[in-house]
C-alpha cells in the first residue's frame, strides 16, 4: 500500500512537472512568434530601409537614378531605380515585353538561409512549398521605339532565393551596422547594372492603381498587406499587387500584362480560389468565364488599363510594372465595391480620395511599397 502511495505520488509530481514544462514551452513559443512577427512587420515597412538605401546610392553617386515626382514631391526619393525611358503616359500590353516560345527557363539555386527565413511565406494549401514557374527579366533593352523587357521564367523559390539574400544583405547593413554588402555591390549598385540583371534572377511583378470617379473625385483603392506575405508584410499597396500571371506558366505560356491584371484582380479583389489552385479553369484564359471580371475583360476595357512605367525595387530587386485602370462608371462604388472581400494577403481594403491629404500624408512617410508609390505617384502627376 506504501509503495503504492509513493508511485502515485511521484507520477503526479511527474504530471505536474510535465504541465509547467508545457506551460513554460507555451510560453516562450508565443513570445519568440510574437517577437518574430514584430520583427517581420517592422522590416516589412518600407519606409525600414528607405533612409539607408538612399544614402547607399548617393555615395555611389546614383543618387538620381532613384525615383523622384519633382512636380509633385521634388526631394523626396523612392527606393526604386528607374531611367527616364522607363516613365510613360501609357503603353500597351504587347510592346513592351520580349518573350520566345518556349520561355528561356532560368536554372538558379537556391539560398536554403533566406528560404528558412520565409518559410511562413512558401507553402502551399497542402502543406507542399509552392515552387511554380514565375516570370522574370532577362535584361532590359532600349530601342528607337522605347524600352523593351526580355521575359523568361524561373521557379519561385529561385526568385525568392535572390531577392530574400538581398532584403537581409540589407536588414544585415542596417541592424548591425555591416559595411559587408557583396551582392548589391557587385550585381546592383547602379541602374545599368538592375537592366542587365546583375542579380541573374529578377521577378517581374506588376502593381494596378484601380481608380473609380466618384462625382468627380478620383478614389482609389488602398490595401494593408497582411503578416503572412514574403515581404513588405504589414505594408501599403494599390489593388492589385505583385504575381505577374498565372497558374498555367509552363514554359509554352505567353505572358500577358493584361492577363497578370485580371488574373491578381480576381484573386485579390474577389477571392478568386482558381487563382490560388489548380483546377480545370487554370489555363490562361479562365478568367474570362468568371462573373466577376465581367466589367474588366473585353476589349474596350483592356483599353482602361494604362502601362505608366516600370522600374526595379531597390530593396529586393524585382522588377516591377506600374500601371493604372481607370473606370469612369458612377455605379461601381454601390454595384462592385460590395463585392470585393480580399484574400489572405490582405489585411484589409480602404477606398480613399486619390487627391486628398491622407495620400500624401502616406507618400512622403514612405509607408506604400516601392512600386505603388511610383504607381500612384504617376496616376497623381497624370489625373491632376
Amino acid at each position: 500500500m506504501r509503495d503504492l502511495a509513493i508511485n502515485l505520488i511521484a507520477a503526479g509530481i511527474a504530471f505536474l512537472l510535465g504541465v509547467l514544462a508545457k506551460s513554460a514551452r507555451d510560453k516562450y513559443k508565443t513570445r519568440r512568434t510574437g517577437a518574430e512577427l514584430g520583427r517581420r512587420l517592422k522590416r516589412g515597412n518600407p519606409g525600414y530601409t528607405t533612409p539607408w538605401i538612399v544614402a547607399y546610392y548617393e555615395r555611389c553617386g546614383r543618387g538620381e537614378e532613384l525615383y523622384e515626382s519633382t512636380r509633385l514631391f521634388p526631394g523626396h526619393k523612392l527606393q526604386f531605380l528607374v531611367r527616364p525611358t522607363w516613365i510613360f503616359d501609357s503603353l500597351d500590353d504587347g510592346s513592351l515585353l520580349i518573350q520566345d516560345h518556349p520561355q528561356h527557363v532560368i536554372d538558379a539555386g537556391l539560398n536554403k538561409r533566406a528560404l528558412k527565413r520565409r518559410g511562413h511565406a512558401i507553402k502551399s494549401a497542402s502543406g507542399d512549398d509552392w515552387n511554380d514557374y514565375h516570370s522574370c527579366a532577362l535584361g532590359v533593352l532600349e530601342s528607337a521605339s522605347g524600352p523593351r523587357i526580355k521575359v523568361g521564367l524561373c521557379r519561385y523559390l529561385e526568385y525568392l532565393s535572390v531577392s530574400g539574400a538581398l532584403e537581409d544583405e540589407t536588414f544585415r547593413a542596417i541592424e548591425r551596422r555591416s559595411k559587408r554588402t557583396p551582392l548589391r555591390d557587385q550585381g546592383f549598385a547602379s541602374v545599368d547594372a538592375a537592366a542587365g540583371i546583375g542579380l541573374h534572377v529578377h521577378s517581374i511583378g506588376m502593381v494596378t492603381a484601380l481608380i473609380y470617379m466618384d462625382g468627380g473625385t478620383p478614389m482609389v483603392l488602398i490595401q494593408r498587406r497582411s503578416e503572412r506575405v514574403s515581404t513588405y508584410a504589414g505594408a501599403l499597396g494599390v489593388v492589385p499587387m505583385f504575381s505577374c500571371q498565372t497558374r498555367d506558366l509552363t514554359p509554352q505560356t505567353t505572358i500577358s500584362l493584361n492577363n497578370n491584371f485580371l488574373r491578381e484582380l480576381y484573386e485579390e479583389l474577389y477571392g478568386g480560389v482558381e487563382a490560388q489552385a489548380a483546377s480545370v479553369r487554370a489555363t490562361k484564359d479562365w478568367y474570362e468565364s468568371a462573373d466577376e471580371l465581367s466589367r474588366y475583360v473585353g476589349a474596350s476595357a483592356r483599353e482602361n488599363l494604362r502601362i505608366v512605367g516600370f522600374g526595379f525595387d531597390a530593396r529586393n530587386g524585382q522588377l516591377i510594372i506600374g500601371s493604372i485602370y481607370v473606370i469612369d462608371d458612377p455605379d461601381f462604388a454601390r454595384v462592385e465595391v460590395p463585392r470585393m472581400r480580399g484574400n489572405w494577403e490582405i489585411s484589409h481594403i480602404d477606398i480613399v480620395a486619390l487627391r486628398g491629404a491622407v495620400i500624401q500624408d502616406l507618400l512622403l512617410r514612405d509607408q506604400f511599397t516601392p512600386a505603388c508609390a511610383f504607381t500612384l505617384m504617376r496616376a497623381l502627376e497624370m489625373l491632376s
